[in-house]
């Protein structure tokens, strides 16, 4: 599979993803107060990846964004989450191979991302 190929999908991927939580986890009224509580701990944890991220410890990001997924079921964190596989996605197959990651690896993350949010809301 090409390269630019592989990139559609993803992204096709990614805009799917979150359409789907825009219509499940959004679908309901929640109060002010949540929304700006869930917004931190999104807002927070975007921070913890990047930083992983750029200290070459990739696998370590995604272990946290899965640990926060089970903790938090806000869509806040699942977007955090989208937004670290898209910047993976981003990131050169060099990188990704020096920090013992790869694009199949993002494809992955993706969908178990989707698993476990499906199960959360079941």
């Amino acid at each position: 599979m090409g390269y630019t190929v592989l990139m559609d999908i993803i992204q096709q991927m990614l805009d799917g993803m979150g359409k789907m939580l825009a219509k499940i986890l959004l679908g309901k009224e929640a109060k002010k107060e949540i929304f700006v509580e869930h917004a931190a701990v999104g807002d927070r944890l975007q921070g913890k990846l990047s930083a992983l991220v750029a200290e070459g410890k990739i696998n370590a990001a995604e272990d946290l964004l899965f640990e926060e997924l089970g903790l938090f079921s806000c869509p806040e964190v699942y977007m955090a989450g989208l937004d670290f596989y898209e910047h993976l996605n981003s990131l050169s197959e060099e990188y990704l191979r020096e920090c013992d990651f790869s694009k199949e690896e993002i494809r992955q993350g993706l969908n178990d991302m989707q698993k476990v949010v499906l199960v959360i809301k079941a």
